[in-house]
């Protein structure tokens, strides 16, 4: 039995039992199989039917069970050809699933699970740090690199290889610009033939109509493009590439023709927080109506330099953000509950990143080397990653010990190492927001009741 690439699919041997899992890129919806479900899903994969007939004898499975069970797996879009597929045909739950507020429980207690048997859901890729932008704001400190060590090829595939060993099912592919590289589509297909999930981050700027037609051949749930304003100008300032805004619009349009799911991302600075409701209409108005990412977490330099948070906007431009759409921006009291202790974030925990010459951290802004990829299958066994695992919010220097540390969105070790040098102090800029949502709620007491 074949899948069409518009579904990813695993299947896992846990403690519990056997359990897969599938994702339809397209209706973006999750199946989980677990027990009789699983192994038949396997065995029907591996395409032995010498195997499967003793194994429905073993379990008093008949041919009809099959059969309605190959018919879920159609209905659910196993079997679809996926040039023949049209986005918008089946129900899309993106508004729910990738909303934080309302995530998935069963994808999160199947990620958890994941976790409990020593194993990894995602995994982040950085394939080259080479880049065609080199926007203000950017936390890689490219002068600093020797693009001559980056991971070839064949080391590349080697990598997959072991993620795929410590149970990775998610994979996210970044650069610099990934799509530089000209082995991109062997990666990427290499990837998918495993059955895994992609996700794209790029600029859009390489985005022709070949490329494009490319992406649509393999498992990539969504290309995620960063784009910093709604005027050109503005854009390409921020980017420092003059034209990059009328690129990266001509990338959309094609994802958009060709029925590619796909996401935009902003980072608010200084030059564009002034348009950040225009930007948000913009966007709405792009991707019909679908979520965007809009980001007030400037991170400084891997290298420590914090030179790009001169392009944080003040905390009253801030302020002023955050009040005009509390929804958004600040959301419900009981949504910013957190104890301290809480492990501080999910890094190194549900997922692992690995830069573009193979060293493997926690996370992609949280640079505390565990190993080289060549040592990934003895992860579970790695005592920095033990040790931080360990670590509980309330183990970072400032966090509860103020009164806004009861309305903080996130505590980043990522932040405080590159701000302070020190992962566990937690004096950052990031403290901003948790002190304007706290004003908010204190000025909006009725707001709680809601």
């Amino acid at each position: 039995m074949k899948i069409g690439t518009s579904v990813a699919y695993r299947v896992y041997d846990l403690q519990s039992q056997k359990k897969a899992i599938l994702f339809n890129k397209y209706s973006e919806k999750y199946m989980f199989l677990e027990g009789l479900s699983a192994e038949l899903f396997e065995y029907l994969l591996a395409d032995r039917d010498d195997r499967l007939k003793q194994w429905l004898v073993l379990n008093e499975i008949t041919e009809q069970d099959v059969e309605k069970f190959k018919k879920t797996l159609e209905q659910f879009g196993c079997f679809e050809d996926d040039t023949e597929i049209i986005h918008g045909q089946t129900s899309i739950e993106r508004n729910e699933e990738n909303n934080e507020k309302n995530f998935n429980p069963i994808l999160k207690n199947f990620i958890e699970e994941l976790h409990q048997n020593g194993l990894f859901y995602n995994f982040h890729i950085d394939l080259t740090y080479r880049c065609n932008e080199k926007c203000i704001h950017c936390y890689h400190p490219f002068h600093t690199y020797d693009f001559s060590k980056e991971l070839n090829t064949s080391e590349v595939k080697e990598l997959v290889d072991k993620m795929y060993e410590i149970g990775v099912f998610y994979v996210v592919l970044s650069g610099g610009e990934a799509l530089l590289r000209k082995d991109i589509f062997e990666i990427i297909e290499y990837i998918s033939d495993k059955g895994m999930l992609i996700t794209l981050f790029t600029n859009g700027m390489l985005l022709s109509e070949e490329v494009v037609l490319k992406i649509k051949r393999y498992r990539i749930k969504t290309v995620s493009i960063s784009l910093y304003s709604d005027i050109a100008e503005q854009h390409d300032k921020i980017t420092t590439v003059k034209g990059s805004y009328s690129q990266t619009m001509k990338g959309i349009d094609l994802l958009k023709k060709y029925s590619i799911p796909f996401e935009l991302k902003c980072v608010v600075l200084t030059e564009n927080v002034s348009r950040v409701g225009d930007i948000l209409s913009y966007f709405t108005d792009i991707t019909n109506n679908r979520p965007c990412k809009i980001d007030f977490s400037l991170c400084g330099k891997l290298d420590g330099s914090c030179d790009v948070l001169q392009y944080m906007p003040q905390e009253e431009t801030i302020r002023k953000v955050f009040y005009s759409d509390p929804e958004r921006f600040i959301g419900k009291r009981e949504l910013l509950q957190r104890s301290p202790e809480q492990a501080p974030c999910y890094a190194g925990k549900y997922g692992l990143y690995c830069n573009a010459e193979g060293d493997i951290y926690p996370c992609v802004s949280f640079r505390l080397f565990l190993c080289n990829y060549k040592e990934l299958h003895y992860i579970s066994k790695n005592e920095t990653l033990k040790k931080w695992r360990k670590v509980k919010i309330k183990d970072f220097s400032e966090c509860f010990k103020h009164s806004y540390c009861n309305y903080c969105t996130g505590q980043c070790a990522g932040e405080n190492l590159i701000e302070n040098g020190d992962f566990l102090n937690s004096n950052v800029s990031h403290c901003v927001q948790a002190k304007i949502i706290e004003e908010w709620f204190n000025e909006h007491s009725s707001y709680k009741e809601k």
